[in-house]
């Protein structure tokens, strides 16, 4: 007799195959291809992947605290781009 329902075992080999193909699409981008099906490189993960692991992370309980060092290369990334005042003169983060 076949199983009707899948087990704890496969659901939890799914969830991490997801986490784990989430995680390397937006870390290394999606390969690009030309016509005749040769690759040519790589472009940035769409936003429905960014958008994708994000409900994944929600749905799964998964935050971080914002001063968490987990962050660090983000602020350190974000430190050198300009933002705009209230008044339009630019400001840095640092």
């Amino acid at each position: 007799m076949a199983q009707s329902k899948a087990t704890i075992d496969m659901m939890d080999r799914l969830h991490m195959l997801t986490a784990k193909q989430l995680a390397d699409t937006i870390e290394n981008g999606v390969t690009t291809y030309d016509k005749e099906g040769n690759e040519t490189g790589t472009m940035p993960a769409p936003a429905s992947y960014i958008a994708a692991a994000i409900k994944f992370l929600k749905d799964n309980d998964i935050t971080a605290d914002a001063s968490s060092d987990r962050f660090d290369p983000l602020q350190d990334a974000l430190k050198d781009l300009p933002t705009l005042k209230d008044d339009g003169e630019e400001q840095y983060y640092n």
